[in-house]
């Protein structure tokens, strides 16, 4: 039924600004894709592949800021309600590989945003697959060094800050 599912909206955007965009995700689409993503958990697994494929294509391209925002949200979602509750450890390999090849295509404001998308994925995972997804990074660190030392600034700064507030109030 969904492995049909094909996005062929037109773009709204100026043709000659993004001629190879087919379809730009615009915030009802994220929010949607969101709700159906939780939702859909066990209908939308055997097409994270192909779904994680196609957000990526879009990352190293030129973007508006607010569609990079609703790509990234996208991609946040798509990591917090299928990849995090996997329990496959070869399924986040293929995920940071396919991260992991994207970002040498972007620039450094892009990567720099999208290490913070990979950081939340660090803090959700459970203590065996973040040591498993922090030693797939130290392994394949060439070109995204900086994009991962990005990723481990993130995570370990919002896990402090959320003990500096917690301590604040005790």
């Amino acid at each position: 039924m969904l492995s049909t599912l094909q996005i062929t909206k037109p773009c709204r955007l100026s043709s000659s600004a993004y001629p190879a965009l087919p379809f730009v995700p615009s915030s009802r689409a994220t929010s949607l894709f969101q709700k159906l993503a939780h939702d859909l958990r066990t209908t939308l697994s055997p097409l994270y592949a192909s779904l994680l494929h196609t957000l990526l294509t879009f990352l190293p391209r030129p973007l508006p800021s607010p569609v990079l925002t609703s790509l990234l949200a996208t991609l946040s979602s798509l990591f917090r309600y299928l990849l995090i509750p996997s329990i496959h450890l070869d399924l986040l390999h293929q995920t940071w590989s396919s991260f992991r090849a994207a970002l040498p295509k972007c620039n450094y404001q892009v990567q720099r945003a999208a290490a913070e998308v990979w950081a939340s994925v660090l803090r959700r995972l459970k203590m065996k697959a973040r040591g498993s997804a922090l030693a797939l990074m130290a392994t394949e660190l060439k070109g995204v060094e900086d994009a991962s030392a990005w990723m481990l600034v993130f995570a370990c700064k919002v896990c402090l800050f959320g003990s500096h507030v917690s301590f604040a109030r005790s």
